[in-house]
């Protein structure tokens, strides 16, 4: 028996509530992301040129020091290309009585180029949540909007966004609104 680079082969796969540390340790890899996967997966071509699709939907969701309510989308493996359509992220609330935020959108990456495009779309992004820009002595708080478009390397693409803060809070002192735009030419 042998699984020559040119063998044809198919699968399908469904999951439900599987823990996606089990699944790392099953494949043999280990990313400091974690959530519950839920999704119909699907996989054919040869050895040599395999493609796989699915649709997904993760939920408590943690990737280094970000938390999300869920994330769920499109996938689809082909070709050294790797991409994420339709995508949703649901970003948790500051507290009960606010909305969650919402991110989404569709994100590409060439593994032999290392070169990415994406355009995102985010809507109320609560601010308390970015642990990156808090401090204890001086919280940021507020609501972000935000539209934001690259391509390049994947160390430095060039970026385009447009961003809106609304009822921005300095400690305990809301300062107000503002919009700004954001360019970078992937290195300034």
């Amino acid at each position: 028996w042998g699984f020559d680079p040119e063998s044809n082969w198919t699968f399908d796969t469904n999951l439900v509530s599987a823990d996606t540390g089990d699944l790392q340790q099953l494949l043999g890899t280990s990313y400091p992301a974690h959530g519950i996967l839920t999704g119909q997966f699907h996989g054919k071509g040869t050895r040599a040129n395999p493609e796989y699709s699915g649709l997904f939907d993760l939920t408590n969701v943690t990737a280094g020091t970000w938390h999300f309510d869920r994330a769920r989308g499109q996938v689809t493996m082909r070709g050294g290309e790797f991409r994420i359509a339709n995508a949703e992220v649901r970003l948790p609330a500051h507290s009960p009585a606010e909305p969650a935020g919402l991110v989404t959108g569709n994100f590409l990456f060439n593994t032999g180029t290392r070169q990415v495009a994406f355009d995102l779309a985010g809507a109320g992004i609560p601010l308390e949540s970015i642990d990156r820009i808090q401090t204890a002595r001086f919280p940021v708080g507020g609501r972000l909007n935000l539209q934001l478009r690259g391509q390049g390397d994947l160390r430095s693409p060039e970026l385009h966004a447009t961003l809106r803060v609304v009822d921005m809070k300095l400690g305990n002192d809301v300062v107000g609104s503002f919009e700004g735009t954001a360019d970078s030419d992937g290195h300034h």
